[in-house]
Parts: structure tokens; sequence; C-alpha cells
């Protein structure tokens, strides 16, 4: 089971054939050209020298502001960190560089899968994702409404919008 970019690891392991991985649960997957997507588009500053240098040092001035939005404690936490910030941000950019276009008839191959076997994706309905790109509809079609849930109300970051 894989989230996000998760999701695209947990597809290329089943794409490559790994032994023992017969199914994967994708929840809200970014499986192609995330540099592409809203965020991606946005964050490209980020991404780019000179800012990517100085964004770790610009956790401690962002803290107050997230501080007044409530932001989950550990987003808050980062901020203190500039080595995290730093990782965090090589991270985001390896992860830009490296998931491209997805491979559309293995997908389809996926949507003929056995029940059972092969990918069960959940997406978030509407337009509340912004990590997704325009690859998605190709791919939900290609695995058919029985392996492409769309839910409604539930953003990509679920899991970062409320503390426990």
């Amino acid at each position: 089971m894989g989230h996000s970019v998760g999701a695209w690891m947990c597809a290329q392991m089943l794409e490559r054939n790994i032994e023992g991985v017969h199914v994967t649960y994708l929840l809200f997957p970014t499986l192609g050209w995330i540099d592409k997507t809203w965020n991606g588009i946005k964050m490209w500053p980020v991404f780019h020298s000179p800012l990517r240098q100085m964004c770790p040092g610009l956790g401690a001035v962002l803290k107050p502001f997230f501080s007044m939005a409530k932001a989950n404690p550990a987003t808050q936490q980062m901020l203190d960190s500039k080595e995290t910030l730093r990782s965090v941000i090589h991270l985001a950019r390896s992860e830009m560089d490296n998931i491209k276009a997805p491979n559309l008839p293995w997908w389809r191959e996926e949507g003929n899968m056995p029940h059972g076997r092969g990918i069960y994706t959940v997406w978030a309905g509407g337009h509340i994702d912004h990590w997704v790109g325009k690859e998605a509809n190709g791919i939900r079609e290609a695995l058919g409404p029985e392996r492409a849930w769309r839910v409604e109300g539930v953003r990509h970051a679920f899991c970062l919008c409320k503390s426990l």
C-alpha cells in the first residue's frame, strides 16, 4: 500500500515483477509528471537555485505563520531543523526528476488482472488533489471503475490536515 509518491513506488514494484508482490493499493497516487501538477508548478522556485539553498534557513521565519494557521505540530517541528528542510527539498526535487510519463499499456494490463491481483486505486474526487496531473484520467480509464475509486471531500494530504 502506498500514498502519493509511495503509491508510485508500489506501482514500480509491481511493474518490475518484484517477487512476492501481486497486488497493491494506491491512495491518492502521484503517478506521473509531478513537476507539471498545480503544486509542482507553484513550488518550482523552491526547487531551483539559489532559492533552493536559502529555503532551509527560512524555517524559523515561516514558523510563526504555521503556528497561526494551526498547522500540524509535526509540520511546525520540522521547521526547526535546517537539515530536515534541506532533505525534504532534496527528496521532493528528486521525485520531480524521476516521476515522468506513466506506462499506459501496462496500466491497461493491470485493469484486466483477475480480482485480488494487480492495482486498486483511491483518488480524490473533484479538483482537490493538486499533486496529481492530467495523466490521472488516462490511468483511471485504463484501470476501469472497479479498480479506480474516487472519494469526495478527502484531500491528498489528508494525513497532514489534522492532529490526531
